[in-house]
């Protein structure tokens, strides 16, 4: 008899809310379900069926069948509605799931799933009607959603997991004056300079790191195209040398068997050239040639289609957004690297040095998170440096931060929350004009409570000058 095998802890599904379906027929309501195997039909209809009444019962109250979370005994359940007659929800384990993740932070994940989904594929209502490969599609972005959690120390839980994180935001990182201007002039000369046979850059994106340095795109399009690098390419970037050790290891494979494919936001789907370049990983048994096979992304809610090609130098990443679709030519190679091989080797260097000056964000004495909704921004500390507070300080921030957001627009655009814990720590928490800052000061218990906010202030003048 085979093993059963447990139970995920996490469960994903996107489903229609359009149409009604007659009984024994509403499986059809699945767009995707995570995971695809472990439950059977009849489990996943169950799941959206009380999903669904969840959501006409709350209609009752708010007037809209819409749901933001809900708590069981056993499981969390976050819902996000994308569309119209779209729903995603989350059904997360308690048990599995860190005490201090939010019902937001739920969420983010949710919509940083539709988000990559909308990007490589375009909007899902248009998707649906034109390729009759969308719910593959939609089940691949669950997958690779739900992998990213469940792998061993995962990054995408521990970030999650902590109310200091810059989870669902771009972190981008205030640039001294002179490396702006190299930025800047990189940017501005990539975009107005014609790459070989017409081909021209519509857009541009630069990373050094996890951090952003620059990016030519709206606010939507930003946030989706930097969790694409975050998850794909920055890894893939780390050097040529992972993906010799993994070429080498698995060239007699190749011959015997097939290679597996990889989704476009998997970083195993990306290969480093020789010449710094960023590209899809060419199918098993393919021609070899000069040329880089790239993804086309859905830019500006599907107005534009754009090829994305990256170049690395250093620790910085340079991301093209190509008016060709397509192969990429050697002639557009050699443009792009005789353009930025210089200037962005040296904005790596000048990013470096100026990290390392500033302490890469940390503030002795301080544990921060600084969110801007305006811009979708972040700024935090450091995750090594959050790490090394006490479960307790955690907990308090979690429930400041639950609290401020509970307050609402009734409470004004300035709020505030100051809250000491027993364990000699102090938690600030403040709204102004939708930004926020968030301030753990352990080992301060003995200031007291207007100590406390002094301190905040002040950190807050010197850190955020004029925002709070």
């Amino acid at each position: 008899m085979a093993r059963e095998q447990p139970p995920k802890p996490v469960q994903l599904c996107v489903f229609d809310t359009e149409h009604d379906y007659p009984e024994g027929e509403e499986a059809q309501r699945i767009l995707a379900y995570y995971p695809p195997d472990a439950c059977s039909v009849d489990d996943q209809t169950s799941v959206i069926g009380l999903a669904q009444a969840l959501l006409t019962f709350n209609a009752n109250f708010e007037g809209e069948a819409t749901c933001d979370s809900m708590h069981a005994q056993r499981h969390v359940w976050a819902f996000h509605r994308p569309q119209t007659h779209i729903m995603m929800l989350a059904v997360i384990d308690q048990g599995w799931l860190p005490s201090t993740t939010s019902d937001d932070g739920l969420r983010a994940v949710l919509r940083q799933a539709y988000a990559q989904f909308v990007l490589i594929h375009g909007p899902l209502h248009a998707s649906l009607a034109t390729d009759g490969q969308t719910k593959a599609s939609l089940q691949t972005i669950l997958t690779e959603t739900a992998a990213r959690l469940l792998r061993a120390k995962s990054a995408d839980l521990l970030t999650l997991a902590s109310p200091l994180s810059m989870v669902g935001g771009v972190p981008w990182l205030p640039l001294d004056n002179h490396v702006f201007t190299a930025v800047h002039s990189l940017a501005s000369q990539l975009t107005v300079t014609d790459m070989g046979g017409g081909q021209m850059v519509q857009g541009v994106m630069l990373l050094h790191g996890h951090h952003c340095l620059w990016s030519s795109q709206c606010q939507q399009d930003t946030v989706s195209l930097y969790r694409l690098a975050a998850t794909a390419l920055v890894p893939a970037s780390q050097g040529p040398s992972i993906g010799k050790r993994l070429a080498t290891a698995t060239s007699a494979l190749r011959s015997q068997q097939a290679e597996p494919t990889y989704p476009v936001m998997s970083y195993k789907a990306w290969v480093r050239s020789p010449d710094n370049f960023l590209s899809m990983r060419p199918p098993a048994g393919s021609t070899e040639t000069d040329q880089l096979l790239v993804p086309t992304l859905h830019l500006q809610g599907d107005e534009e289609q754009l090829a994305l090609l990256g170049y690395c130098q250093g620790n910085a990443l340079l991301i093209l957004l190509l008016s060709q679709r397509g192969m990429v030519s050697s002639t557009t190679q050699h443009a792009v690297a005789r353009l930025a091989h210089g200037p962005l080797r040296r904005i790596s260097q000048a990013t470096a040095e100026q990290l390392t000056a500033h302490g890469h964000g940390h503030v002795p004495g301080f544990r921060y998170l600084f969110v801007d909704h305006m811009l979708t921004a972040v700024q935090a500390s450091p995750q090594s440096k959050v790490a090394t507070l006490s479960p307790e300080s955690l907990e308090l921030m979690t429930s400041a931060q639950a609290e401020l957001q509970s307050m609402g627009s009734s409470q004004g655009s300035n709020r505030e929350v100051v809250v000491r814990g027993t364990h000699d720590c102090w938690v600030v928490a403040r709204h102004r004009n939708q930004r926020e800052l968030y301030i753990v000061m352990e080992g301060k218990g003995e200031v007291g409570l207007a100590g406390a906010a002094e301190l905040a202030t002040d950190f807050a003048d010197k850190h955020f000058a004029a925002l709070f």
